[in-house]
Order: structure tokens, then sequence, then C-alpha cells
């Protein structure tokens, strides 16, 4: 899953679950039922519905197929993206903001950054030609814990949140 959804503030908050960005990596590679979700997560199947329609209903997930099991109907969710962005300020290329949010060590954060800086010094050796219409662009990097960071903080990953 490689796009990058353009979200609304509203599904920007949405995404201020750590357990909600657990549950859309969990779907990001295959649609599973939240019963299914919640047994891979080692959560309550009632938290993971409970978050999963918070996620359909903010258009972060979507129902992918439906099944009947035991005589009920189960749905199976699949996430709509894991990266996002903020929509560009204007037309011609204004600020864009890409988002992601991940669970990782300090060493594992380490390693990402040596990649981001190896990126991002293979585009500034990158001869400029300067086409009409090119502009200069300010690449900024931003890796902050969020401050209500679970782990971090020895609290739960669940609940209403």
């Amino acid at each position: 899953m490689d796009q990058t959804l353009i979200i609304t503030a509203a599904q920007s908050r949405l995404l201020a679950s750590p357990l909600r960005l657990r549950i859309l990596h969990a779907l990001a590679d295959a649609a599973a039922t939240a019963a299914e979700v919640a047994d891979a997560l080692g959560e309550t199947r009632g938290n993971v519905h409970y978050h999963l329609q918070k996620l359909l209903d903010g258009g972060l997930v979507a129902v992918e197929d439906t099944r009947l099991q035991a005589g009920h109907v189960e749905r199976c969710y699949r996430a709509v993206a894991t990266r996002f962005g903020q929509p560009a300020a204007a037309a011609g290329g204004g600020p864009r903001r890409l988002e992601t949010w991940v669970q990782r060590t300090p060493e594992e954060i380490e390693t990402l950054m040596g990649a981001l800086e190896q990126l991002l010094a293979s585009w500034e050796r990158l001869p400029s030609t300067h086409p009409a219409g090119a502009r200069t662009w300010s690449l900024a990097v931003d890796i902050t814990p969020t401050v209500d960071d679970p782990l971090a903080e020895g609290q739960a990953t669940h609940g209403p949140g």
C-alpha cells in the first residue's frame, strides 16, 4: 500500500489513537474481520470493533467483503491508506505534508533517519536544469514521539480514545 491519502483535520484526529494506527497497519495488506484483527493485535474484540467503526465512519478503512459466519454477517475491513498528507495550500505547489505513524525502537528510528539523510543527499546531488516553472523547495523531516503514546507512558493501548 504505497498511496498517500490526503486527509482532513477530523481524519487526522482519528489517527491520534495508537490502537487505531495498529489496526490500520494490520489491515494494510489484507482484509480481515474485527475478530481477526483483535486476535492478531492481542486486543479485545469489542475494543477493536469500536475503533474500526470510528475508522470506517472517518473513511480510513473500507468494507471489502462480507461473509456469513455462524448465522451472522461479518464484515472484512481493509485500510484505505497508511500514509497521509495535507492538501497543497494553493495550486502551483503550496506547502505539502506527508504523515505516517509507526511504533519503533529508538535504534530503529536512528536507522530510519540515516536512510532519510541518504535520500535527501541523493536529491541534493541531482543536477539542476532550471526548467521553466521550477521552484526552490524546502524539505524538512520531523520524527517526533507522540505525546499520548501509551507505550512510552506505560498506559493501556485501548479505550475509547
